[in-house]
């Protein structure tokens, strides 16, 4: 959600100046509100356009709240500390749809089976987006977009479709094509060079996002085929923290040596070994790098929430980097 918030802001910049790139990424909308109601920001200083990231969190206590355009990027398991089942979780998602009115756009993913569930025909303008066969602009030139994966691309397709809302041209779209580069902490590389890659994917707090980065990595021309150990933990919600048996299979057929760390390594070592014959038990986190060869891909992209033993997933990512760095 991060990376496609801010890719849209960018494109949104390109044409207008003044734009607000804020909630659940940063700065909550209320302040912007609040500036404006208490004259601290005067008339001529008013954003064009306002671009916000929103939580299933934020999102439950929806009344009345009006995007003109507005994306669910996928549903999956995900917070079982507060939703028991994922339909709740994806309810509170499918709220957006609610706000919508005549003209006003929604996208969201081709075959995203619990966006079909809970959002149904609540859209009034419902576009889909089908991962597996992209479609850009053929004006547009792909070759110099920087970010780190397939994902990647699925992630400028929404930011693209929601920037032609506010009438972009292809000029405003390919400056930011041209010289975006990512944001931290989403498979950002750390180290990239002939023999080794190194990806911080702090990130990622739920099974679903860090296997879309190992298929990221599976799916790149010049490192799919390498060795790739992937480094799993964090702090245990309750729910969903062991991988359902499915994705152990991917993960198997896709030869990944998984390594587990945090409280996750401390509750769930047995039951994982049960999965993975060669899992690896980091005892403590700057023991990372002594678990690996230095030979392929280092994908960190723990799957699970900070707060065990960082501040943040921010925290946690740059200690991860200044890890590596040292």
């Amino acid at each position: 959600k991060t990376t496609t918030v801010t890719i849209l802001g960018e494109i949104l910049k390109q044409k207008q100046a003044e734009v607000f790139i804020g909630g659940n990424i940063g700065t909550p909308l209320s302040d912007l509100a609040y500036d404006v109601l208490s004259h601290k920001l005067s008339e001529k200083d008013y954003p064009a356009a306002i671009v916000l990231e929103l939580s299933s969190f934020q999102l439950e206590s929806l009344d009345s709240f009006r995007p003109h355009g507005s994306a669910i990027l996928n549903i999956s398991a995900s917070h079982g500390e507060r939703y028991e089942r994922v339909r709740d979780y994806a309810e509170a998602k499918g709220k957006i749809v609610k706000q919508l009115g005549a003209g006003d756009v929604f996208v969201s993913l081709q075959n995203d089976s619990w966006s079909e569930k809970v959002i149904r025909s609540g859209a009034w303008l419902w576009e889909r987006i089908d991962p597996n066969q992209l479609e850009f602009d053929k004006e547009l030139d792909l070759s110099s977009f920087k970010p780190f994966g397939a994902h990647s691309l699925v992630n400028l397709a929404f930011a693209i479709r929601l920037a032609r809302i506010a009438h972009v041209t292809n000029r405003h779209i390919q400056a930011v094509i041209d010289t975006f580069v990512g944001v931290p902490h989403r498979l950002e590389r750390v180290i990239e060079d002939e023999d080794q890659l190194i990806l911080n994917d702090s990130k990622s707090t739920n099974w679903a996002s860090t296997m879309a980065a190992v298929c990221s990595v599976r799916s790149d021309k010049r490192w799919g085929d390498r060795a790739l150990t992937l480094v799993v933990g964090g702090k245990c919600r309750g729910h969903n923290d062991l991988p359902e048996d499915e994705l152990v299979e991917h993960l198997i057929k896709m030869k990944v040596s998984v390594a587990i760390f945090g409280e996750f390594a401390q509750k769930y070592a047995i039951p994982m070994q049960q999965h993975f014959n060669d899992l690896i038990v980091i005892s403590k986190f700057d023991k990372i790098i002594e678990q690996w060869s230095r030979k392929g891909v280092l994908l960190f992209s723990p799957g699970f929430p900070s707060f065990d033993n960082f501040k943040s997933y921010a925290d946690r990512g740059d200690q991860f980097k200044k890890l590596i760095n040292g």
